[in-house]
């Protein structure tokens, strides 16, 4: 028979002690791994997410490295290779630096930018992006762009900004305000002792409009000096990028026009214009020529004779390199043309009557580009809204305004125009 004992019961609870005692330090331990586990866990999940961050980071930059290359395309400040340093800066955050390298294949740029936290050097992160861009061309933001000499006579007004390779001459009553930009000024690429000749009643932005740019800059003297209004920035023996020569003043492809094949060649416009035995365009007096958009080549020349009124957008296209004749100009346009559209006239080339290409008489407001590779001549009383391109010389003759505008008909751009912009053609990170 069984008996229990007090001592074999205290000796019972003694040893339930001893295991609870047990099963705690056992808990303990438990929780100590635990702990020890989460600890170090957090630690990874800290050390991912900062490495995850400064990856994140490192893509900013790089990324600001391609943008940085397509600001310096932008403005014409092509760099091949080139270091983004203190990418982050102005934000208080962690800085970056973005290591670059640019390739040009015409208007394809192939740009290659990595980033890297904080720096090349002492990089903690560092990721890659590829892209390729494609620069549009475009339209110069000059009312007047010349390759030879510019002659501006009296009672003018140029809205906007005009550029000259040779010496400007700006005779009596002469004035210069903003265009629809908020940019006036004039550029003169000759360095000569006397590039820009100011004559007298000169106003420069006299109401004081311009929000943009407001400069004369030449590469050589200006004379008067002293008529340049206080607050306009000018400079003589000007040796920045903006006074650089112009090669090419061309913007139109007058060749793509040409060779279209929706081009009319020597049209007759229902019999309002005749072509004589030499191949030589004439639209006849006191009729409405309605041009629908279309493009129109004269290869003999083309002359428009007086009170014509173009009706609608195109193109008039006239010459080429083997094309001219000592008794005419390329293009010539008598008194009282005028039009209710946008018109651009076009010389393609050819050997002309005094070098003159483009002939402008009274009383005509063309809308659109005016280009020609010899001189162009426009007489008093004209106001052309729109781009003079000219690359031989232009003489403009007293009461004459010129308005910059871009908003032309519709024309294809040679290669050498400006850019436009820029366009993502691909973006990937290596």
């Amino acid at each position: 028979m069984l008996r229990i004992t007090r001592k074999k019961i205290s000796m019972f609870f003694k040893n339930d002690r001893g295991m609870a005692l047990v099963g705690v330090i056992l808990l303990m331990l438990v929780l100590i791994i635990i702990a020890q586990a989460m600890i170090m866990l957090t630690r990874r999940e800290a050390r991912v997410e900062v490495e995850g961050r400064l990856k994140d980071i490192a893509l900013y930059v790089a990324d600001a490295g391609v943008e940085k290359a397509i600001h310096n395309i932008n403005n014409d400040n092509f760099q091949p290779n080139f270091s983004f340093q203190h990418v982050g800066e102005e934000t208080g955050g962690k800085m970056g630096e973005a290591d670059v390298s640019v390739t040009q294949d015409g208007r394809i740029y192939t740009i290659n930018s990595t980033g890297y936290i904080p720096s090349q050097a002492e990089a903690e992160a560092s990721r890659s992006i590829n892209a390729v861009v494609e620069v549009s061309p475009g339209l110069p933001e000059f009312a007047a762009m010349v390759g030879g000499m510019s002659s501006f006579a009296a009672n003018i007004e140029v809205e906007g900004v005009v550029f000259s390779n040779e010496p400007i001459s700006i005779e009596t009553n002469v004035t210069f305000v903003p265009d629809e930009k908020g940019n006036v000024g004039i550029y003169c690429a000759d360095g000569s002792v006397l590039s820009i000749d100011i004559g007298t009643n000169f106003d420069f932005d006299p109401e004081n409009e311009a929000t943009g740019v407001r400069e004369i800059l030449a590469r050589g003297g200006i004379n008067n000096s002293h008529r340049i209004p206080d607050g306009v920035n000018w400079k003589e023996y000007d040796d920045s990028d903006k006074t650089d020569p112009i090669d090419d003043t061309q913007i139109l492809d007058a060749n793509a026009m040409i060779n279209s094949p929706d081009t009319y060649v020597n049209h007759d416009f229902g019999g309002d214009v005749t072509v004589d035995e030499n191949g030589r365009a004439t639209f006849e007096t006191n009729t409405d020529i309605h041009l629908n958009g279309g493009t129109y080549y004269y290869p003999g020349g083309v002359e428009f004779n007086s009170n014509v009124t173009l009706v609608g957008d195109g193109n008039i296209v006239a010459g080429g390199p083997d094309e001219g004749s000592d008794d005419h100009h390329a293009i010539e346009i008598n008194s009282n043309v005028k039009g209710d559209g946008k018109v651009n006239f076009v010389s393609a080339g050819g050997d002309w009557k005094d070098n003159i290409d483009i002939n402008i008489n009274s009383n005509v407001d063309p809308h659109g580009v005016i280009q020609c590779p010899g001189d162009a001549s426009i007489s008093s009383f004209v106001e052309i809204n729109g781009i003079v391109a000219v690359n031989g010389n232009l003489d403009a003759a007293s009461n004459v305004a010129f308005h910059y505008e871009d908003d032309i008909f519709d024309a294809p751009l040679v290669d050498g125009s400006a850019d436009a912009g820029v366009e993502m053609i691909s973006w990937r990170e290596m």
